[in-house]
């Protein structure tokens, strides 16, 4: 059932979740497959403060949706949450034209945690989503038909502590073009989450499946990754990476396309 919501609230509906996202983060050479939506959460928990907000919800989220977001006991899990919900239902509409009213879409959670797409309720496959949040940005993608991964990667000392979990020394040898440590863990990271989500949804020890063989610095703050895959069905995959800020963006898209090389 799709909440009707006063015709005023549907009118502020776009200024209102259109200020929230911040699009000139991304480069323009991130691959036109993908739609891909960065959402300030900062900007987002300062909306949710409004009178307003309990409407907004209504207007933004889908029935089940509302009922998880107001399980969530925590208001920065809660603003985690609704910012990456509200990222890949901008990057469905985008992707996906004509979609009609956001509460009419759900973003649910399937089996492995992994979104599913719901129109009207009815589960959606011609498009699939990832999702990913990191301090103040929440971000999705979407494309069409195949399995893809979305990830977002603040440069944080906690790289540092967990390096042996997912780095080789090799791996981050091949970064040396990126002058700073905590960015090649931080662009490491961000790629091989990506994959997992991509590639791996349901195995928790994906690090020890995936190996950086190659890195090639494609502009000042933007790579391309070749990355060994074990257990996927896949030889190698390609990942695009992104320096933005004090953060790494990283996105893959799965299947038959030219950025996988099947063994």
């Amino acid at each position: 059932m799709t909440i009707d919501c006063p015709e005023s609230v549907d009118m502020e509906m776009p200024q209102v979740v259109d200020s929230l996202f911040r699009a000139e983060l991304l480069p323009a050479s991130l691959s036109k497959e993908f739609s891909l939506c960065p959402i300030d959460l900062n900007l987002l928990t300062m909306a949710m403060q409004d009178t307003r907000k309990d409407t907004l919800v209504q207007a933004l989220l889908a029935p089940r949706e509302q009922d998880i977001f107001t399980g969530f006991s925590y208001q920065k899990r809660r603003i985690e949450w609704l910012g990456g919900r509200l990222a890949a239902k901008k990057a469905l509409c985008q992707h996906t034209p004509g979609l009609g009213n956001w509460n009419a879409i759900s973003i649910l959670p399937q089996e492995h945690g992994q979104p599913g797409v719901y129109l009207s309720g009815q589960k959606e496959t011609a498009v699939q989503i990832s999702i990913s949040h990191s301090a103040d940005y929440a971000v999705a993608g979407a494309t069409s038909s195949v399995n893809c991964g979305v990830d977002i990667q603040q440069f944080s000392d906690g790289l540092l502590r967990v390096r042996e979990r997912f780095a080789t020394a090799e791996e981050i040898a091949l970064l040396q073009d990126e002058p700073e440590s905590i960015c090649r863990l931080g662009l490491l990271w961000s790629a091989k989450e990506a994959l997992k989500k991509c590639f791996f949804v349901t195995d928790s020890s994906f690090f020890g499946h995936i190996r950086l063989v190659q890195a090639e610095k494609t502009e000042t703050h933007c790579w391309r990754f070749q990355c060994a895959l074990e257990q996927a069905g896949q030889s190698f995959a390609h990942v695009q990476v992104v320096k933005m800020k004090q953060y790494a963006l990283a996105v893959v898209r799965g299947g038959f396309d030219a950025r996988i090389t099947r063994g």
